[in-house]
């Protein structure tokens, strides 16, 4: 029926273009829908991989539906040594407030850096070339963790999200992660009621995006449009009957 995709980077998700990517050499806005198109009959719905991460959640655990939450999508990357634009370990926010992913004013809701971070490192305060050691170097790999907690615990007490889901590689190794949040986000709690949050470990790993990617379209072809929608964008019933034109459609 139709194809579900998650890039890194900054991503316009209404038109299917990409609007900047480190990771595939993209510094400026290209139209990947319309490019795809011509070599496939299918409709392409394309999305930033940490955000696909939230549609996942979405689509396939409905609790979640009734959550503000925060998908982090953490890869270690052996591919790009020494560019400390592609470091080791990349990172990035997947942000969910009232049902509905925020992409933000200028697509780049969720983009993270460490408020550790200097003009010499990259998403962290940790030099990118000691970060080309994790996941095996797990002192280091704790480091990382503990600044990644620091900077979550703030937005999780600011914004009042009550779950954080972890995806990607980072899934498959928890380390002390879920403890350093906890103990984070007790103590930038400045009330005496009990914070409460769910801190989990995304079931799908390293295959998060690519899920998510599908959850994605799934929940296009199956929303209701209303005033919040964007004016590119199709869903439900005349994404449908778009499918249907195009001949990806035939029974349902």
């Amino acid at each position: 029926m139709g194809i579900g995709i998650g890039f890194p980077g900054i991503v316009d998700s209404y038109t299917g273009t990409i609007l900047r990517s480190r990771s595939l050499g993209i510094s400026e806005p290209f139209d990947f829908r319309t490019e795809i198109e011509k070599q496939c009959n299918e409709y392409v719905i394309i999305e930033n991989d940490a955000n696909c991460c939230c549609w996942g959640e979405l689509a396939f655990h409905t609790e979640n539906r009734t959550r503000n939450f925060i998908s982090v999508l953490g890869e270690f990357r052996s591919d790009t040594r020494g560019d400390k634009s592609r470091h080791g370990f990349s990172l990035g926010l997947g942000l969910v407030l009232r049902d509905r992913v925020l992409h933000g004013d200028h697509f780049t809701a969720g983009e993270f850096r460490s408020i550790y971070a200097s003009d010499d490192t990259g998403q962290f305060s940790i030099p990118y070339t000691e970060l080309e050691s994790i996941p095996e170097d797990r002192n280091m790999l704790h480091r990382v963790y503990q600044e990644l907690a620091e900077n979550l615990a703030f937005l999780v007490n600011c914004v009042d999200f009550t779950k954080v889901v972890f995806a990607g590689d980072i899934a498959g190794y928890p380390e002390n992660l879920a403890e350093n949040l906890s103990r984070a986000i007790e103590r930038g709690w400045s009330f005496d009621n009990k914070r409460e949050f769910v801190i989990e470990f995304s079931e799908y790993g390293d295959r998060a995006v690519c899920s998510g990617a599908a959850g994605l379209f799934a929940e296009k072809l199956f929303s209701i449009p209303d005033i919040a929608d964007h004016f590119h964008e199709i869903v439900g019933y005349d994404l449908y009957e778009h499918l249907r034109a195009k001949g990806t459609v035939w029974n349902i």
